[in-house]
């Protein structure tokens, strides 16, 4: 072994790990290194100079730590200097490694890192041409294989053939330089193989790389680099032959990719492959499930199949996330209905306020699982529930997801929600079948595993907003998971084999009934939840949302410590904050506005934190506008009527129910009989405004209106223009206005009315009618004119506090409006035939 002490220039390479036998590129660009190459290059030196490359950075504190560390001595076999503009040039190296080296000492820092070093191999000069095969080796060892050192530098030489020239490498080169490359090949040593086989293969990882540096001894290098080459191999033989080649033959294909030649040693059979002790595991855990026969043996043959595949194959992952999935699946496991109706009544009237019709209809379906489960235990009579599909379909913030809570606490199942919206591709509810890269089951499959039982609570939000794409319609998916007669053997197409749904119970939401599929809708029992009224609000906000976010914002606990003394905060004031600053159907913004509140309440007591029993009174509109600044909503008021041409009707939206004032006017001009309609008015609202004035005209003499309707134009319009009007229910309330204005007779304003008419006068039923009454109640209304076929809505979804409050009048012809809104009216005679 050579010693040479002479200084050394170190080069540090960070993450490339520079070994012996191929030339490689270095990039130099830090201030020290660039100038030192500079010097080099006025002194024309730098071609042909030698450096000492290390792997990783330089220590930026201790420099002694270098000494012991090996690297390879590296020559300058050629060099680009590159300029920059707006930087300093840097140089790119093409460097060979001779040979390797070990520190001895730091001899400068600055302004170059120089070394003492010693090489510990033998260094090739450039210009040898030696013509052996291979620089002997004295002393042949045995692996685990039996196969001597000269065996392993054979395999080492036929392999990098097989890399240049074999169905591995990455091109097919050219004829004449596979011929140059394999003869450049047969005249390299022995002892340079390993590190160009550590060169070669780029997939090896760079701690293999280091440990190639570090190994001093020759033949252990040579042993080390046959395992590289080797495992290297075996990847790219399973990538390009995966496992639908049969792996009884392996041998044959490898002697079809690497000749008869054994380039490893043979592997074991992986039919007599032992299993690891956690597919033992799975295996024991597939085994104790209870599935059908066909789905068992199923499940069997995939597992035998991942038994016999390597495990750095793709497809053995694929199976083990397919047979884990199947094991963890809630086969058997199902929680036992908590069926007390009294414990019941009390989870839902504690949880929700009013909502009666949907508690009675949630208490019939526990009575009925209670009712079969008494019969199974007493008579042994077995009555096969088929679990209805609830569709709760109301605006947003009404409450429907916290109903469908309370349904899962009542019965003391676990709940699990599913999110559609958006949802445009049939494999969200079935899944991906398992060819495609990955797949996974779909979410009703998935919800199921989540929840650990088969018999889960499961509620499918917002199934009016699923969209049909060309990946399929997901609304034509649910049908099955949907259907009581189908569900029982739902096939996600990952698991393809067939789950039992029928013991979980579907709840669904929407806010448009109009936008699910009508085959869809037919599946589920459909249960409107209309908006709440301010009334409603206010106890809703008293009882539930105020003490919710109290305890949230730990105002509750400041009490207990005696820190807060008494908040009032007066009912008014509540009833003030959501009229003027909230307006919706559901609570949700008044939610938000309430724990604005306590927010506010939190900064209040912070502020006076050295007090102590503190007393906040929050009760007047001055304390409103300090915490949430100016109404945002003003809101409508009752105006009196001064004009005739003028009524005033009700409408539903999103917000619940409101007014709407309708103004008529008629101007006289040569040729009349033109109508004008203002106000963004839909197609069906000046439908309703031609009928009534086509009625009116057609019954002008019975009324004892003038006959010149030809003498004016009409114009009809409803204020609030910069809001789109449509919708079914306006038509006497402007047959009402045009009356006012034609018979010069005024509309009473404690009137308000809302009902469709027809062209022979009769009053047509309308929706919406809890939130109009309650809107007209709100703003200060006491006579309500509804069609008579509304009669019973009325009855059944107000309130009695209100019904006694109010006059409400039903009427089935538009005579009957007249009699009740106009001030004056004269009873015409009756029709000749009134039935039409």
């Amino acid at each position: 072994m050579k010693m040479d002490f002479s200084e050394l220039l170190l080069v540090f390479t960070g993450d490339a790990v520079i070994l012996p036998g191929i030339p490689q590129t270095v990039s130099v660009a830090t201030r020290e290194k660039v100038g030192m190459m500079e010097k080099l290059l006025e002194e024309d030196k730098l071609n042909g100079s030698y450096f000492g490359l290390l792997p990783g950075i330089l220590p930026t504190s201790r420099t002694d730590e270098l000494v012991g560390k090996i690297g390879t001595l590296g020559r300058v076999n050629k060099f680009v200097k590159v300029k920059r503009s707006l930087a300093q040039p840097y140089f790119v190296l093409n460097i060979v490694g001779k040979c390797r080296f070990r520190v001895e000492s730091v001899v400068s820092v600055t302004p170059h890192l120089t070394c003492t070093y010693t090489t510990l191999e033998e260094v090739r000069s450039t210009d040898d041409n030696d013509d052996d095969d291979v620089v002997p080796l004295d002393v042949a060892i045995t692996d685990d294989d039996s196969l001597s050192v000269d065996k392993l530098v054979s395999s080492l030489r036929v392999g990098l053939m097989k890399l240049l020239t074999g169905p591995l490498r990455p091109a097919r080169p050219q004829q004449d330089s596979c011929t140059s490359a394999i003869s450049i090949l047969k005249k390299i040593p022995a002892h340079l193989l390993p590190d160009m086989v550590a060169n070669i293969f780029v997939s090896i990882s760079r701690k293999d790389k280091l440990k190639m540096l570090s190994m001093l001894d020759k033949k252990e290098r040579i042993v080390f680099a046959h395992k590289l080459m080797t495992d290297e191999f075996e990847k790219r033989l399973i990538e390009e032959h995966p496992v639908s080649v049969s792996l009884t033959n392996g041998d044959d294909v490898k002697k079809k990719l690497f000749g008869s030649r054994k380039l490893f040693p043979p592997p074991t059979s992986t039919s007599e492959k032992p299993a690891t002790e956690e597919e033992k595991k799975l295996e024991a855990k597939l085994t104790s499930l209870k599935l059908s026969e066909q789905s068992s043996k199923m499940v069997m043959n995939e597992l035998a199949r991942m038994k016999k595949l390597p495990k750095y194959s793709g497809e053995y992952h694929n199976l083990r996330d397919y047979l884990e999935t199947v094991a963890v699946l809630p086969w058997n496991t199902s929680t036992e209905d908590n069926i007390t109706l009294e414990e019941a009544e009390k989870i839902l009237e504690s949880d929700h306020y009013s909502m009666k019709d949907i508690k009675k209809r949630i208490l019939e379906y526990l009575a009925v699982n209670k009712l079969e489960k008494e019969l199974q235990q007493e008579e042994g009579e077995s009555i096969k529930l088929r679990n209805p599909i609830l569709c709760f379909v109301g605006y947003p913030g009404v409450g429907k997801t916290s109903v469908a809570k309370s349904i899962a606490h009542s019965l003391g199942r676990k709940f699990v929600r599913i999110s559609l919206g958006g949802a445009h591709d049939q494999s969200v509810i079935r899944g991906h079948r398992r060819t495609y890269v990955g797949a996974m089951c779909g979410r009703i499959i998935d919800a199921v595993k989540v929840a650990g039982v088969n018999n889960p609570v499961i509620l499918l939000d917002e199934v009016d907003k699923l969209r049909r794409s060309n990946h399929g319609d997901p609304s034509a998916a649910l049908l099955e998971v949907l259907d009581p007669e189908q569900n029982n053997s739902f096939v996600d197409n990952y698991l393809n084999i067939p789950f039992d749904l029928s013991t979980c119970i579907f709840i669904c939401t929407a806010n448009n009934l109009s936008e699910i599929p009508h085959a869809l809708a037919d599946r589920m029992e459909i249960i409107r939840m209309s908006g709440y009224t301010v009334d409603e609000k206010f106890e809703i906000a008293k009882k539930f949302l105020l003490p919710k976010q109290m305890k949230a914002h730990g105002i509750r606990s400041w009490s207990a410590r005696n820190k807060i003394k008494e908040i009032t905060i007066s009912d008014e004031f509540v009833r003030m904050m959501i009229s003027k600053y909230t307006m919706e159907t559901g609570v949700r913004d008044v939610d938000r506005k309430i724990a604005a509140l306590c927010r506010y309440l939190v900064l209040e007591v912070s502020k006076r934190k050295e007090e102590e029993n503190i007393v906040i009174s929050l009760d007047s509109e001055e304390d409103l506008k300090e915490i949430f600044g100016a109404p945002k909503y003003l809101g409508q008021k009752k105006r009196p009527i001064t004009r005739c041409g003028m009524a005033t009707g009700l409408s539903v939206s999103t917000f619940g129910g409101k007014i709407m004032m309708v103004e008529s006017s008629r101007v006289r001009v040569k040729k009349g009989g033109k109508i004008k309609l203002t106000g963004q008015l839909g197609s069906v609202l000046q439908e309703s405004a031609f009928i009534a004035i086509t009625y009116l005209r057609s019954h002008a003499k019975r009324y004892g209106l003038p006959d010149n309707f030809d003498d004016y134009n009409y114009h009809i319009h409803m204020p609030a223009g910069g809001t789109q009007k449509d919708g079914p229910s306006a038509g006497i309330t402007m047959a009402t206005a045009l009356f006012s204005l034609l018979s010069n007779k005024l509309v009473n304003s404690d009137v308000v009315m809302t009902g469709e008419l027809s062209l022979r006068g009769r009053v047509l039923p309308i929706g919406g009618v809890k939130n109009k009454v309650m809107a007209a109640q709100r703003l200060g209304f006491t006579k309500v004119i509804l069609p008579i076929d509304n009669k019973m809505d009325a009855e059944e979804d107000l309130p009695a506090d209100l019904m006694e409050t109010m006059e409400i009048t039903y009427v089935e012809f538009v005579d009957q409006v007249f009699k009740v809104a106009i001030e004056g009216f004269v009873e015409p005679p009756p029709l000749i035939n009134s039935s039409l």
